[in-house]
């Protein structure tokens, strides 16, 4: 008991270490393209996986959020 105990709070640390780091990184390259000193779309890195389909839906709105400010120059 007290092993699966230890395995299940091992297992959420790094699930949960994983989807901070993950989720910090964005949120920072999110401001920067906020404040305009970025355009790139988010990339996600190899350990990433836990954030890959939000990635792929946050790039759909980076390339609008651009392209319309492109426009309003």
């Amino acid at each position: 008991m007290t092993l699966f105990f230890l395995m299940s709070l091992i297992g959420a640390y790094i699930i949960s270490h994983k989807m901070v780091g993950a989720f910090g990184r964005i949120i920072r390259e999110l401001d920067e393209i906020i404040d305009g000193r970025s355009q790139r779309m988010i990339t996600c890195r190899s350990g990433d996986t836990l954030t890959k389909a939000l990635l792929e839906r946050v790039n759909v709105l980076i390339k609008s959020y651009v392209k319309q400010a492109k426009g309003n120059s």
